[in-house]
């Protein structure tokens, strides 16, 4: 029992810092993540195939418990020093086949090593009488607890490092537990030289973390490690640049903020009030502050950053800055502004892209003044726009477009986009003369510039490709923007991509296309594993894997789109799914004598109706909440507890290959929903297609497991 809740706990823990070092390592590529989740569950599948094919190694179990520790500290280190030992230059992208090389060495040890300590571990409890239900129902309740433990470490301040030297010390203590042959005196010291050593890392754990940031930024002045990611700042000759994620977000020469608050001031005739989101750190507040005679609101999303940030780069200091997700802080209510500049990140992930939707936009709408404008800028080229790149800029242009009647152009190295109810200065001299008014010793954003960026005839050009490209525009409930953003940044490593992005933006504006497809595939697979009793209890339990990974993403990213989730939020989240398929997988062992393949079925079918009713609710304006997010969460992870347990109860074999069999059938399919719901359904096909399609394949498997049975 206290091996397997051992076992949930490190593997989530360790899943945390595996995924927050790859997302540091790559620049916060999403696509990242995707890989690295999915080689996680596949590995996991794996080792538990393995431990089944290698009991003998079972007596090993303390042993392997101390190498667990040892390799999430070794995967830190490792991580931060790939560019190098991969052959790459810090700060570029690595060939996409050596970064799949990379997440495959970061990831696979550890989650083969997990999955052969949960079949050991359950095949020790199998042989006292308990079967796979329980040991499944332990486990989440272990990666409960550390979902919950993740969740205060990093509201108390903990870096990446101090997470992954906790987990570490955990690991040992555990494995120094699971020597029961040696004498208790014996135990007690070397759990004491354990928890010693731990304390001694951890006291140092600021200068380590420092040390290994060094190997990629030799520059470094500061690093700090938020909800939302890795912020790390070098300098050098009075130069700070700031890096987020690996990747350079600005730097305190350049002259982009610059840009940006002239273009976005001379927008509205006498601009009294402003509303800023983001772009503190960068400058943006302090250029709109010198341009704007009245009040400007500053709403910040990283606290944590960017105070750290400030230390190292001038601000200003009369503009009050207020911390937390700005669309929580537009529907509770704002003084009316005349001009709002959306400075946040580029939408290329599901987290920014819910600052490019059209309903973002009609919120924004809602606190401009009858003459107020909404500023956004998007990245761009002066010259040649690739296909993932006019589709992408194109899309929020659309959402734009359905939000405000008036919306202006302004292309460059940086797309500018203006929207207003009233008409906007449409001719470089009157732009050049608004700005000429209220000229403040600009080093770029002069009258002159200014008139060249209006006049000169890319402005046009620019103008009619948004206008004339056909994609669908950019919502919550189907974020497309980040489906050309993963375009995008393959076309980097596979320029034949650029070529085709557009049929597949063609498909994704007919989703019930691929939602026919994907479930034709998939009921053909189950029907391949359904025809025996054995391959259709692995069915079911590969459908119950896939469709609570489907559905768990969906409600996730749903509720990070409507109310932001910070990551403290997400270990919440994931913790009301963990305790649901503990307490489902409990309920079928406990409470039901006799289990049918019926019942088994009836459970699928209950997926199925779940889904259905989530569409609706998803559907709202306000969402689910924060509440109904919990419920559903809650809900499908019991479904998908009782299916696994009732697909063990139904298990007519030898009881060590039902654990090692139905948990990593149930693995791969949530391999397959992690691969499926990021880089296929909810990009192509929006939030309410993933869920339907959920609902379609069950009901396709109830279906074709029926049909099988009866032969």
């Amino acid at each position: 029992m206290i091996a397997l809740f051992a076992v949930g706990l490190l593997s989530l823990i360790a899943q945390v810092v595996v995924l927050r070092e790859l997302g540091a390592a790559f620049f916060g590529i999403e696509l990242v993540y995707v890989l690295a989740l999915a080689a996680w569950l596949g590995g996991t599948a794996a080792g538990a195939l393995w431990g089944t094919c290698s009991p003998r190694l079972a007596a090993c179990r303390p042993a392997a418990f101390a190498l667990a520790g040892a390799l999430i500290l070794v995967d830190v280190a490792l991580v931060r020093d790939l560019h190098r030992l991969l052959g790459g230059v810090p700060g570029t992208y690595l060939p996409f086949g050596r970064q799949c090389l990379a997440v495959l060495l970061a990831v696979l040890p550890m989650s083969l090593l997990f999955g052969a300590l949960f079949v050991w571990a359950a095949g020790e409890w199998a042989r006292r009488g308990a079967g796979l239900a329980r040991s499944y129902a332990a486990e989440c309740a272990g990666a409960l607890a550390g979902g919950a433990w993740a969740t205060v470490a990093l509201k108390l301040g903990q870096s990446n490092i101090d997470v992954a030297v906790t987990a570490a010390l955990l690991a040992g203590v555990v494995a120094i537990a699971e020597v029961r042959e040696r004498r208790r005196t014996w135990r007690l010291a070397a759990g004491a030289a354990v928890v010693a050593a731990g304390l001694a890392l951890l006291a140092g754990s600021a200068r380590i973390d420092r040390a290994l940031m060094r190997w990629s930024q030799p520059s470094l002045l500061d690093v700090v490690d938020t909800p939302f990611g890795r912020m790390a700042l070098t300098g050098r000759a009075g130069q700070v640049a700031v890096f987020y994620n690996g990747a350079l977000a600005f730097e305190s020469e350049g002259t982009t903020a610059e840009v940006f608050a002239a273009l976005s001031s001379i927008q509205h005739p006498h601009p009294v009030r402003a509303l800023i989101l983001g772009g503190g750190p960068e400058g943006v507040v302090r250029e709109v502050r010198t341009r704007v005679a009245g009040e400007v609101v500053h709403v910040e999303l990283d606290r944590r950053a960017h105070e750290v940030v400030s230390r190292y780069l001038p601000s200003a200091h009369d503009v009050p800055t207020r911390y937390g997700d700005a669309r929580a802080i537009l529907r509770k209510g704002l003084d009316a502004v005349d001009l709002a500049i959306v400075a946040m990140p580029a939408p290329v992930s599901g987290e920014a892209s819910r600052f490019y939707t059209r309903e973002f936009f009609e919120l924004v709408r809602q606190v401009l003044t009858p003459g107020g404008v909404l500023a956004v800028r998007l990245p761009a080229s002066e010259n040649l726009w690739s296909v993932p790149m006019r589709l992408q800029n194109a899309s929020v242009y659309r959402s734009l477009c359905r939000a405000f009647p008036n919306v202006v152009v302004v292309p460059g190295t940086t797309l500018f986009l203006f929207a207003s109810a009233v008409p906007l200065p449409q001719d470089g001299d009157a732009a050049a003369g608004r700005l000429a008014s209220r000229t403040t010793g600009a080093r770029l954003a002069t009258p002159a510039y200014i008139r060249y960026l209006y006049d000169n005839d890319r402005r046009a050009e620019v103008t009619r490709l948004l206008e004339t490209t056909v994609v669908a525009e950019t919502t919550d409930a189907r974020p497309i923007c980040y489906q050309h953003a993963m375009f995008l940044w393959l076309a980097r490593f596979y320029p034949g991509l650029v070529g085709h992005a557009w049929p597949f933006s063609a498909w994704a504006t007919r989703p019930w296309a691929l939602l026919a497809t994907g479930m034709a595939i998939l009921a053909a697979i189950v029907g391949w594993m359904g025809r025996s009793p054995t391959r259709r209890l692995m069915a079911l339990a590969l459908v119950a894997g896939l469709s609570g990974m489907l559905l768990e993403s969906t409600l996730l990213l749903h509720d990070q789109i409507k109310r932001g989730v910070f990551f403290e939020d997400v270990g919440i989240l994931l913790g009301c799914f963990m305790a649901g398929m503990a307490f489902g997988a409990l309920a079928v062992d406990r409470y039901r004598r006799e289990v049918t393949h019926r019942l088994a079925q009836a459970l699928v079918a209950a997926l199925g109706v779940a889904s259905a009713a989530v569409i609706p609710l998803m559907t709202r304006p306000d969402g689910l909440g924060f509440g109904g997010a919990s419920l559903a969460l809650a809900a499908t992870g019991a479904l998908v507890g009782a299916l696994v347990a009732a697909t063990s109860r139904l298990w007519a074999g030898p009881r060590d290959l039902t654990v090692s069999r139905l948990y990593a059938a149930d693995l791969a399919g949530g391999c397959a929903g992690a691969l499926l719901a990021t880089i296929v359904l909810i990009p192509l096909g929006g939030l309410p297609v993933t869920v339907g399609f959920v609902a379609a394949v069950t009901v396709a498997a109830v279906a074709v497991l029926a049909l099988q049975a009866r032969r």
